[in-house]
């Protein structure tokens, strides 16, 4: 059986198992309408948003979930992409 894991995700996996990431999944609470703002910055984007849930956050490491970017020169676009949750601009509510 082949892998149909792309050649850009190996290294991001190989970290997770090497130092034992817990991950967290806003899973399907945000699948239809992302929750939050992408806007587009030098080397990315930056997301400002609010998860109204994520499966294990408080003892996560990262958060995997998505967001809909309005490019103003396309179509909306979802982007998938993962958070730090020790970073200081994330914060867990327990509610």
């Amino acid at each position: 059986m082949r892998n149909n894991i792309m050649p850009s995700s190996e290294p991001a996996l190989r970290k997770i198992a090497a130092e034992e990431l817990a991950l967290v999944s806003t899973g399907g609470s945000d699948w239809l309408d992302g929750s939050g703002e992408m806007t587009k910055v030098v080397g990315g984007f930056r997301f400002i948003g609010r998860k109204i849930f994520g499966s294990g956050a408080p003892a996560g490491d990262l958060l995997l979930t998505m967001g809909v970017y309005q490019d103003p020169e396309s179509e909306p676009t979802v982007k998938h992409f993962a958070v730090n949750m020790h970073d200081p601009g994330v914060t867990v509510l327990e509610d």
